[in-house]
């Protein structure tokens, strides 16, 4: 479950169980800025039993979402209209040594929808993934976000460049990434 504003309304993604065990996506947003009421949920896509996440962004003025497709693949939707009432079709954005949800964080800076996560292939550093455009339609090649292993990632634009901060042994860490 992830929360958030999406063009100042509050919007909810989640995992809703739809026949048996098999879950979907799920998106739904407020009818108004204080969230009196909501429009009906929207099934994004599929999610196989066990899901490992999902994380709700604002891309471009587009709600979108990040899920985890398993313990190593992630996978990206983005609504066609600002409302969230019709989406694209999900993509993957391919495999990922490690995806946790203590160790991944999803955000838009700039409205380009960016990954940070934790790589066991890269000694656990923290790494950042961007895609080239707000409707992810592409991905850049990972890069280093901080050589070490981090827990709770969070990242945010700050004065040109992105900036990642993490728990790390009982400490805060702050890192601007050029």
């Amino acid at each position: 479950l992830d929360a958030g504003l999406v063009k100042g309304k509050p919007a909810l993604a989640y995992p809703a169980r739809r026949s048996g065990s098999d879950f979907v996506g799920s998106y739904v947003q407020a009818t108004s800025p204080d969230g009196s009421a909501f429009n009906a949920p929207v099934d994004v896509f599929p999610i196989a039993t066990g899901h490992y996440g999902i994380w709700l962004i604002d891309a471009g003025g587009h709600p979108a979402i990040v899920r985890a497709l398993s313990s190593t693949n992630l996978g990206f939707a983005r609504a066609n209209d600002a409302d969230g009432s019709s989406w694209a079709a999900p993509q993957d954005i391919g495999a990922f040594p490690t995806v946790n949800e203590t160790r991944l964080n999803a955000d838009s800076p700039h409205g380009i929808p960016t990954l940070i996560f934790r790589d066991s292939a890269n000694n656990d550093e923290l790494m950042v993934q961007r895609a080239t455009d707000a409707q992810g339609s592409g991905w850049l090649p990972p890069m280093i976000g901080a050589p070490e292993l981090g827990e709770h990632p969070s990242m945010e634009w700050v004065a040109s460049g992105l900036a990642v901060s993490y728990g790390l042994g009982g400490d805060l860490w702050y890192r601007k990434i050029n």
